[in-house]
């Protein structure tokens, strides 16, 4: 017994352990012996640096049994590829001398029409003989995809832009026009009252139609317009109206300040002590715009319903 009263015996035949400081060497098998990832399988991610595992075009074969019936290859579509090629590996099993295609027969098809030599794939040899399993990773695959939203995509290509992006390339990686590309990046800067009335709509409005709402951004009036329009299919037809109306606004203002510059007073209503021109006179003469333009109390009265100024005041 020590000094503290801890009780100590001895433990026979226990192995006696490493300090907690070391690390065991780690097994390793003689050299020629290390077994080898399967293509597209774990262990086969490619590291920084290492190419990514591609599968020439000519071993791989749709699956005969394929239950996309529209394999939707779109003009951008085919674009996109011929572009940048096939970015999502294709579900491939073991068939015969090459491969069957289990998911990604769109993509396969476009590579072929666009002449893409070879493709990125993830062999799954478990699915080989296992028919059933085949068709379940084709819903699987495809039940819960959703492709971006307008605004995703257009906060997308405006973060490309942020980071550098020449326009050059975002339009040929994205097969988007030069108009298409400055409505998708002004629909990007949407403000949160903005986005929160386009999330509204019953129906997703596209690119030109966000850079509409984005032209408004900040009127709340004009979006509350706008967005009974996009309902209704009107949406452009409802912008044409709010541009006009904006375009003769200002011209009023542009008219307004020239003349309170040369002394008139602009008011909405008829002065207390205002009288129009018509019914004043001066000497026994009727007064007329030009004999009147010396009055210190000439002014100008503003015609709400038609939103001209007019009707000149004494």
């Amino acid at each position: 017994m020590s000094n503290y009263g801890e009780v100590t015996h001895d433990r026979p035949d226990e192995p006696e352990l490493p300090p907690p400081w070391t690390v065991p060497e780690p097994e390793t098998m003689p050299a020629g012996e290390q077994p080898e990832a399967e293509p597209g399988g774990p262990g086969s991610e490619p590291g920084p640096g290492t190419p990514r595992a591609m599968m020439p075009v000519a071993k791989l074969a749709a699956h005969p049994g394929n239950v996309r019936r529209d394999l939707d290859l779109s003009a951008g579509f085919i674009e996109s590829i011929r572009a940048n090629g096939v970015l999502v590996a294709l579900r491939i099993i073991p068939d015969g001398d090459g491969y069957r295609v289990i998911d990604g027969a769109r993509r396969l098809a476009a590579a072929v029409k666009t002449g893409v030599d070879e493709v990125p794939f993830d062999l799954v040899s478990e699915r080989e003989g296992d028919e059933s399993g085949q068709y379940l990773d084709m819903i699987n695959m495809n039940r819960y995809h959703n492709p971006l939203t307008a605004l995703e995509e257009a906060d997308a290509l405006f973060a490309a832009r942020q980071a550098g992006a020449p326009k050059t390339r975002i339009r040929k990686a994205t097969g988007l026009t030069s108009a298409g590309l400055s409505n998708a990046l002004s629909a990007a800067k949407l403000s949160e009252e903005a986005r929160a009335r386009v999330a509204e709509l019953d129906e997703q409005l596209t690119l030109d139609e966000l850079a509409v709402m984005a032209e408004f951004d900040g009127d709340e009036n004009a979006l509350a317009r706008l967005a009974i329009a996009a309902s209704c299919g009107t949406l452009e037809h409802e912008a044409e109206l709010l541009r006009r109306a904006r375009a003769e606004q200002a011209e009023q203002d542009r008219i307004r300040g020239e003349l309170e510059a040369a002394g008139y007073t602009i008011t909405d209503i008829l002065p207390a002590n205002g009288q129009h021109l018509g019914v004043l006179s001066h000497d026994g003469e009727d007064l007329t715009p030009d004999t009147h333009t010396t009055c210190p109390a000439r002014g100008l009265r503003r015609l709400r319903s038609v939103g001209r100024i007019s009707g000149r005041v004494g």
